[in-house]
């Protein structure tokens, strides 16, 4: 083998592995703009008119539970304990809400971002003097501290594809 073949050997051997690697990266990213701001608003899902008309609270607790703001391609996210708590604090101050549904999709976490988060709901119970009932649904997966979240609420409905425990 010659002195060229030597050098050139790793040179092909990477490149080679690249190739064949190239297969099991991301072959894209999906970039969703949000808003600066970060304030929580309203959104109004079903109207059926009237004044003063009762309120059910919607929150989503998606993917893993970790007690920090989640990293995302073009900076840092939202934390999902301290949402949880703003989203819950919003709707025990808004008399309208009569009851707050809480849809969780997520694998679990950090035991203790799982507990605070339980805690959160728990307080809120408190907070409304157990008059606004807490419904948690459970979507594609609720396991671990996804579930131990659930179990916070008054009721638990699970569709028959969760996979939960």
């Amino acid at each position: 083998m010659s002195d060229l073949e030597r050098k050139l050997r790793p040179v092909c051997v990477a490149s080679l592995s690249i190739v064949l690697l190239a297969g099991c990266a991301p072959t894209g990213y999906k970039i969703t703009p949000g808003p600066v701001d970060q304030t929580l608003e309203e959104s109004v899902v079903l109207d059926e008119g009237g004044i003063g008309v009762p309120k059910i609270a919607l929150i989503d607790i998606d993917g893993i539970l970790i007690n920090h703001r989640k990293q995302s391609l073009f900076g840092e996210g939202e934390n999902p304990v301290s949402l949880l708590a703003e989203k819950l604090d919003k709707a025990a101050g808004d008399r309208s809400v009569k009851a707050r549904i809480v849809r969780i999709n997520s694998p679990g976490g950090t035991v203790t971002a799982s507990d605070l988060m339980h805690s959160e709901l728990m307080h809120y119970k408190v907070r409304t003097d157990g008059e606004r009932p807490v419904v948690a649904v459970l979507s594609d997966v609720a396991a671990s501290g996804g579930y131990y979240v659930a179990c916070a609420a008054d009721a638990i409905v699970a569709h028959p594809t969760t996979i939960t425990g």
